[in-house]
């Protein structure tokens, strides 16, 4: 129950108890601020201001007192960008210093932003009180330092700083970047086609053991959306996820990345891990593939916040374009609302912000990236009405021991592919023989698809009672849930299940 519900249920019994509370009742109502009641894993919509702060801090190179800063540049990739399904607003970037040479500009896929001749900062650089102006730095840094600074306290003097701080109203939305064609497969090359995605790189890598794992799975598809599904899903279920041991998402750790061939051995690996060797497979069966980073949220016990960084993928469809797919998450061709992309790459390995700084006598100190993300406002309960579920029984009436079958009709009411994770509900006291509880099932535009579901009822029942057994099967992008019954007896039919 909501926050809200209670509170509305509490003020119902004290309207009955006293009519005359009813005005003090209300105002403490209206003093309630709304709360949040989805998870943005569950919303349709979400609303989320992002704030990335870093910077850079010039210190003396050992107790030399010898400097020369001459300019301090920074490139920041780690920023919020338009995508179908991401609209940004709101966009302000804030530097320090403020004197800036020539308004920031976006170089590719970069924010760029330039100082010359920054001065030291004052505020920082206190030990020994020197006041020295901006823009005087070559002429009197080294007299000052010599004069008011012993060389002991050299080592930890900040000489000057470069700071930015990048702010934003990111609207996200859980939907599926349509795709409403066949697209035979192989893939045929054309002038269209991002060839530059094809690359293996250093993490997304090219091995044999690739190659030929990646022609296994696809080796009955001749369509592009089942082939790309099926590399998915595939390293999805056969992945472990798996964090190294001193990383906690959401604090930036700095940790190496296995290759995409070392996690097929291990069959363990972070999100850019996994997301890796999903790429690498796909661009070894010439399907352009590229590689997303940004923040998640997840409610998972293992993390001990639940918005933090995360990768994810992009996979090219002629005449779409990029539709993403998130192997870690099971998400195939959508993301949920609680995905907030910051950079696009070609490989796993890519530094979010380089600051670079001219002159001599110093070196660089980065700032780790601060990335907070605060919930604004959301909407919706996931994607509903994509498909249409319902559920119904071979035999209504079976006996002790018996086999039974459910069977599910799934159809896709839209006009594009729809890739659906099916949840089925039932009593722990029978087996199931064949699918998983969860299963996922991808659906092409109008499809209808029929699933069984083999149960063998138990034998162990009293004689003189008889059992009424319910099954549900559900899906977020349903808004309904098929329902059926099985009623076990003895005296009723038996159905026995072939191996």
């Amino acid at each position: 129950m909501s926050l809200s519900s209670s509170i509305l249920t509490r003020v119902r019994i004290l309207f009955l108890m006293n009519v005359l509370n009813v005005f003090i009742i209300a105002a403490i109502i209206v003093m309630i601020p709304p709360v949040l009641c989805l998870s943005p894993l569950e919303a349709q919509r979400l609303t989320s201001r992002v704030t990335i702060r870093t910077g850079v801090e010039l210190r003396p190179k050992g107790t030399s007192t010898n400097f020369d800063i001459q300019s301090v540049s920074a490139g920041l990739d780690w920023f919020p960008r338009e995508s179908p399904l991401q609209k940004v607003s709101g966009f302000r970037l804030q530097q320090f210093p403020t004197e800036v040479k020539g308004a920031p500009r976006l170089v590719g896929d970069t924010l760029q932003l330039y100082w010359e001749d920054p001065g030291y900062d004052q505020r920082r650089f206190s030990r020994g009180n020197v006041g020295a102006s901006r823009g005087s730095i070559r002429n009197n840094m080294v007299q000052n330092m010599n004069d008011n600074i012993n060389r002991s306290n050299v080592r930890n003097a900040v000489l000057t700083s470069a700071e930015l701080c990048v702010e934003a109203n990111i609207d996200t939305v859980c939907e599926f970047v349509p795709v409403r064609q066949r697209i035979p497969f192989p893939l045929r090359s054309n002038a269209n086609m991002p060839t530059e995605y094809l690359r293996p790189g250093r993490f997304a890598n090219d091995a044999p053991q690739i190659r030929q794992l990646a022609q296994n799975i696809v080796a009955r598809e001749n369509e592009l959306y089942h082939a790309v599904y099926a590399v998915a899903n595939y390293v999805h279920r056969n992945i472990e996820y798996t964090l190294p041991s001193n990383q906690v998402r959401g604090r930036h750790a700095a940790t190496s990345i296995q290759s995409a061939s070392r996690v097929l051995s291990s069959r363990r690996g972070k999100c850019d891990e996994m997301t890796a060797l999903f790429i690498s497979m796909t661009r070894s069966l010439g399907i352009p593939s590229r590689f997303i980073s940004g923040y998640a949220f997840t409610n998972h016990e293992m993390f001990d916040n639940d918005w933090g960084g995360h990768t994810w993928a992009e996979v090219f469809f002629p005449g779409t374009g990029w539709v993403p797919f998130d192997v870690t998450y099971g998400q195939y061709g959508y993301v949920d609302a609680g995905h907030i992309q910051l950079s696009e790459t070609h490989d796993a390995e890519s530094s979010s912000v380089q600051f670079h700084a001219k002159g001599m006598g110093f070196q660089p100190v980065v700032y780790e990236l601060d990335t907070h993300v605060g919930v604004l406002a959301e909407s919706g309960g996931g994607m509903q009405h994509a498909i249409e579920i319902g559920l119904d029984v071979q035999a209504g009436e079976v006996g002790f021991g018996s086999a039974a079958v459910v069977v599910a009709t799934v159809r896709n009411r839209r006009d594009h592919f729809v890739a659906a994770q099916l949840n089925l509900g039932t009593s722990e006291d029978i087996s199931m023989l064949n699918n998983d509880i969860a299963i996922d099932v991808l659906l092409e535009p109008g499809e209808v698809l029929e699933i069984p579901y083999f149960f063998l009822m138990d034998e162990k029942y009293h004689p003189d009672y008889e059992y009424e057994y319910p099954f549900s099967l559900s899906s977020r992008w349903s808004s309904t849930v098929g329902r059926t019954t099985i009623l076990v007896r003895d005296g009723a039919p038996m159905f026995y299940a072939r191996q």
